[in-house]
């Protein structure tokens, strides 16, 4: 009986020792190894280490880390900016600005500058127009920086060029002037105040007028 008991220990030890070699071996391989596709498996694991990163607090950009930089101030619509580390020459989509030379030209101008200036400002980039520019829409406090300027008399609506907004943006833009004007706010303090494209059209003329 002490022998028969002492064969089946000696056989259970054996046997649990060989478990363990095949236990260690196996964490010894690599995943190709073990049957799974290699590149799917680095590819988990770096979404993973991505995804933790994403919803980091710290990983997240606060609002006034990517403020809008004048580079240039032409009007009350268009200017040379620096933006998430580009040049770009933008103008207002929607909006004509007094010229320079026109009444209420700087006051415009100073409210464009003020409300860009925000550490809020994003910008919106919409397309390209015929002089290179781009067209962009301006979002200052969840606010659009067009509607503003309209709405303080300090621009016109651009109607020639309302297909670039989308419909609600039009009925906006047409309210906010319509108000502006009702309460002769900024430019329509003017009796008869000339529209921007009228007034760069008049000084166009003379040039037109030599070389015909």
């Amino acid at each position: 009986m002490h022998s028969a008991s002492f064969s089946r220990s000696y056989f259970s030890c054996r046997l649990i020792a060989g478990f363990g070699l095949i236990l260690l071996g196996t964490l010894s391989l690599g995943p190709k190894a073990l049957g799974f596709n290699d590149t799917g498996f680095e590819a988990t694991a770096a979404f993973s280490a991505l995804k933790v990163k994403a919803e980091s607090p710290q990983s997240q950009p606060s609002q006034a880390d990517r403020p809008i930089e004048l580079v240039r101030i032409f009007d009350g619509d268009s200017a040379i900016v620096r933006y998430e580390g580009e040049t770009l020459h933008v103008r207002i989509v929607g909006i004509d600005a007094p010229e320079k030379g026109q009444p209420h030209a700087n006051e415009s101008r100073d409210q464009f500058v003020a409300l860009l200036r925000t550490p809020t400002a994003r910008i919106e980039i919409l397309k390209r127009d015929v002089f290179r520019r781009w067209l962009v829409r301006v979002e200052v406090n969840g606010e659009d920086l067009g509607e503003k300027m309209l709405r303080q008399g300090n621009a016109w609506f651009f109607r020639r060029y309302q297909s670039d907004l989308s419909p609600d943006m039009r009925r906006r833009y047409d309210r906010a002037e319509r108000e502006a004007q009702a309460k002769k706010l900024g430019l329509w303090q003017e009796n008869d105040p000339v529209a921007p494209w009228d007034f760069r059209a008049r000084k166009r003329k003379p040039k037109d007028s030599a070389g015909s």
